[in-house]
């Protein structure tokens, strides 16, 4: 992977995801860690290559999945103690990390597509890659009345 890609900062993010879920989305940088289990998207270049990831533990994916298909907030908290989140949920979020890909690109990028969203196991090839990545942001994020996460850029 030898694109330069922008990594977003947590205005940008924050706008983006209150813009889809239609309220608050509090976001502030966060010390890098493991995410165990978790589910990470895909960003491949024009030319197929992967480009980027967006590794999200289960809790954001299942509270910005639920938030996103405006399930109320005290079945949402079921859904986080049920374990991982159903597959409907999931689904609303493949939606938001693709339109998460606005935010790696530019106007003097390399343009970068959502290519699959893995999780929560995930194939080798996309843990090596995370293993090598040379860019890296983290992410808490908290989406109030839903409960909160962690989320993840890596460039590699």
């Amino acid at each position: 992977m030898s694109h330069r890609i922008p990594l977003p900062g947590p205005i940008a993010i924050a706008e983006l995801l209150e813009a889809l879920l239609g309220q608050e989305v509090r976001v502030a940088r966060a010390e890098a860690k493991a995410i165990v289990p978790s589910f990470v998207a895909a960003y491949l270049t024009p030319e197929d290559e992967l480009a980027a990831c967006c590794v999200a533990d289960v809790e954001i994916v299942t509270v910005v999945g639920a938030a996103m298909a405006a399930v109320p907030p005290g079945a949402a908290k079921e859904l986080l103690a049920a374990g991982p989140p159903p597959e409907n949920v999931v689904e609303n979020f493949r939606e938001v990390v693709n339109v998460l890909a606005s935010l790696l690109c530019s106007d003097d990028t390399v343009h970068v597509r959502l290519a699959t969203l893995h999780g929560p196991s995930l194939p080798e090839e996309i843990t090596d890659r995370l293993d090598g990545a040379t860019q890296r942001v983290d992410f808490a994020l908290e989406v109030p009345g839903y409960g909160s996460g962690h989320l993840s850029f890596l460039v590699a």
